[in-house]
């Protein structure tokens, strides 16, 4: 035990002293970097930390979700882990020291029109409407905060096109207006009744880009402040609205049952940690997990293949579920292992390629939040591409690398289809003024 707690010692100092380094750093701050380092240790060692307490409280094998752990297994995905954050330590400060290519493929500056607003619109309007029938009609709808459907995420992407008009004007440091951040607010709105997750990345994003995007001397600490402000909101307010509403399609009872009616027991079942890392997230039970498992027997590794999963989830889900399921089922057989509903990283990583696959893992951990910040400081960089794609890393521990490139697919599809709006109602407005013009002339 004092040896499992010695390394995770060893990961959290080195994670920490990258964050100090940049909260001393003068200047623009790696703020990609901060969010994702906290990101680990919370998700990580802070997973780790609890599964350990919970392995000296009870007797081994514990479980989590579908994982099994036990003093072996833990230990083994320990020393793995202590290894790893080690290389994440030394690619970062070698990739930090880096110069990167710069950035001079900056697009042309493009502003919005009527043409543009009412696209923007008429693309959420519809995304909104054919989610409320998907979901049951509008009673359901309103009850169905969280409930997730084949075909829902497509209409997702479709009504995050909303927070764009706003980014843009950031990105660009423009004053926003009225519409722009009504926009934004039906679209985040919309999508939070959806995905408590995807919420968050947005309004994650938009601080990022507030802090890139404006004066050289932006405060750090207002940073923490609203994020930790969003994030109480979105998943502690609204995540125990959603808890309570979803299975009883009521609201009758909610104020008594959070504020009166509730126990000790219940008040634990709410919020505890255990809820938390025992069925939300899985990083460190997933990796100690497959290790478990590979001690009884050999894990057969796929080699990436199972990835190739991507290119059916890029087909609406009607299509896919007619025409590919078979496809579908065929690759994802691959992953001949029974680990994590939703393997993280690590755990995905020792599937593709055993430990060699979670060292390279690693690597990029340590290369992709660098190579982000110096895309962001370079000259004439498109802050706002890679503020949207750079919110990604917190889902680097979260999710299988498929599922990475799905949503920055999903990122850059939303961006080029606003930018081809706005170039298009910017040739009509020319177009408009020449005929008048020609008109006048005449």
């Amino acid at each position: 035990m004092i040896f499992d707690v010695l390394l995770l010692l060893i990961q959290i100092s080195l994670l920490s002293l990258i964050l100090l380094r940049e909260f001393l750093t003068p200047g623009k701050k790696n703020f990609i970097a901060i969010f994702f380092f906290i990101a680990h240790l919370v998700l990580v060692e802070g997973q780790a930390l609890y599964v350990l307490s919970d392995l000296m409280t009870n007797s081994e094998p514990v479980f989590y979700a579908s994982n099994v752990i036990t003093f072996k297994s833990f230990t083994y995905a320990n020393i793995v882990l202590t290894i790893s954050v080690l290389i994440i330590y030394v690619a970062y400060y070698l990739a930090m020291k880096k110069d990167f290519l710069p950035s001079f493929a900056k697009p042309a500056e493009l502003r919005e029109t009527l043409f543009s607003y009412i696209a923007v619109a008429g693309i959420m309007s519809a995304a909104c409407l054919l989610l409320i029938r998907k979901l049951g009609g509008f009673t359901s709808f309103y009850y169905s905060m969280g409930v997730m459907i084949g075909g829902q995420v497509l209409l997702m992407i479709m009504l995050s096109i909303g927070k764009l008009p706003l980014f843009a004007k950031v990105a660009a440091c423009r004053k926003p207006n009225p519409l722009d951040w009504l926009l934004f607010i039906v679209a985040g709105l919309l999508i939070m009744l959806n995905s408590r997750g995807t919420a968050v990345f947005l309004a994650t994003q938009y601080l990022l880009l507030g802090y890139f995007c404006g004066p050289k001397n932006s405060g750090t600490g207002k940073i923490f402040l609203k994020l930790g402000i969003v994030f109480f909101i979105i998943v502690i307010v609204y995540g125990g609205i959603r808890d309570f509403v979803t299975p009883r399609r009521t609201f009758d009872g909610l104020i008594d049952y959070y504020f009166h009616t509730r126990g000790p027991d219940d008040i634990k079942a709410l919020g505890m940690p255990d809820l938390f890392f025992r069925f939300m997230v899985g990083p460190f039970a997933g990796l100690s997990g497959i290790l478990n498992t590979s001690t009884e027997i050999d894990v057969p590794h796929d080699y990436g293949i199972s990835n190739l999963c991507l290119f059916t989830h890029l087909i609406p889900y009607r299509i896919r579920a007619v025409l590919l399921l078979d496809v579908e089922m065929w690759i994802c057989s691959f992953l001949a292992v029974s680990g994590s509903v939703v393997p993280g990283g690590y755990e995905a990583s020792f599937i593709h390629l055993g430990l060699a696959g979670i060292f390279l893992f690693a690597l990029s951990l340590g290369v992709f939040p660098a190579l982000f910040y110096k895309k962001l400081m370079s000259p004439g960089a498109d802050r706002l591409k890679y503020i949207l794609l750079s919110v990604q890393m917190l889902n680097f521990v979260l999710v299988p690398a498929w599922c990475i490139v799905f949503w920055i697919l999903a990122e850059l599809g939303i961006l080029f289809l606003y930018r081809l709006i706005l170039s298009a109602g910017m040739s009509f407005e020319r177009r408009g003024r020449l005929e008048v013009y020609a008109l006048a002339e005449g």
